[in-house]
């Protein structure tokens, strides 16, 4: 690891970073530190690796090194070991990181943070932008939930999806980055795709819309298919089925814009469902087949608006409870 990181003629290393976090720096070394962070973004990621790896430490440091007993838990380590580098002088805690070794610390934290998943899950009615870690930017849909681990490990990026969302994948050839789903495994390098896995449902598509992706099927073993831009690949039988498209239909969720062409009546209710919050209760025979071959609906026009379009192409009428915002379809 290079401890240096300068910018502008002001240097500001590792020594430095770890002395912050102990609450051991000077208001000028402070003040040093937040003129560095806010010259680049290298500079901030460089910041958080060196705090997750003291806040690693921190959990995982022997407390042998210390005192001649075990605490009785991982949060007593922590605030046994916290409060001993508070008291040690600056050369000392660097001291200590260098006995330990930076590499050693790194792995550990690797090791530990990889098999820690956080999760997201997104509230019907609502969309939610995120950035992993590596730079990867996901949007996540109405009733997405995305897991991923707390620190990548070191030979792969592995997230975990059920829904809905798109990715562009921030580049790394030496760590291939995996999105799992019920259906299949989706291992890209780096590249924009969108995803729709709706276990329940039984149903799963992923179009690409820049780069290229391998999916690997989760139902069938040994069955894979490489993806390039335009093509889209869908779950028909637990068979995966792919076809020149035009992906940009797919993303237009993104947009607030809703592409219902092609979706059976009970695929739309349940789209219209995730998109605005509400619940729809079925109390007819429902239309057979596709409502509409092409079709779009923005959000932002309301749910009354919605049924208005979808009445163009399926014969039913429908009523509103405003109290629990439910709609019966009749």
């Amino acid at each position: 690891m290079n401890k240096k990181h300068i910018n502008n003629g002001k240097e500001v290393d590792t020594e430095l970073l770890f002395k912050s976090f102990n609450n051991l720096a000077t208001a000028e070394e402070e003040a040093r530190i937040c003129e560095w962070l806010k010259a680049n973004d290298e500079n901030k990621k460089k910041y958080l690796d060196a705090r997750g790896l003291h806040e690693a430490f921190l959990m995982d440091a022997p407390i042998e090194l210390f005192e001649n007993r075990m605490p009785e838990s991982a949060v007593k380590r922590r605030s046994a070991v916290k409060y001993m580098l508070l008291g040690l002088g600056n050369a000392a805690v660097v001291a200590l990181f260098c006995i330990l070794g930076l590499n050693l610390i790194s792995d550990r934290y690797e090791e530990r943070f990889a098999d820690t998943m956080n999760t997201i899950s997104v509230p019907a009615g609502q969309r939610l932008d995120y950035t992993l870690s590596d730079g990867t930017v996901i949007k996540l849909n109405a009733g997405a939930r995305l897991q991923y681990p707390m620190a990548f490990a070191s030979d792969r990026r592995e997230v975990h999806l059920e829904g809905e969302a798109y990715f562009d994948v921030a580049h790394n050839e030496k760590q291939p980055f995996v999105v799992k789903t019920f259906a299949s495994d989706i291992e890209v390098l780096g590249t924009e795709f969108n995803v729709n896995a709706d276990k329940e449902a039984g149903a799963f598509t992923t179009s690409l819309i820049e780069g290229s992706v391998r999916l690997s099927s989760s139902l069938i073993p040994g069955g894979h298919i490489v993806m390039h831009p335009n093509e889209k690949v869908t779950l028909v039988k637990n068979q995966m089925i792919l076809k020149k498209y035009d992906a940009s239909r797919d993303i237009r969720w993104m947009e607030g814009v809703l592409d219902i062409g092609g979706l059976d009546f009970g695929m739309l209710m349940k789209k219209l469902e995730m998109a605005f919050g509400v619940r729809i209760i079925v109390e007819c025979e429902v239309p057979s087949g596709q409502v509409f071959a092409n079709a779009k609906i923005r959000v932002s026009d309301g749910i009354d608006n919605a049924f208005e379009v979808i009445a163009n192409g399926a014969d039913f009428t429908y009523s509103r409870d405003r109290m629990n915002g439910t709609i019966y379809i009749r």
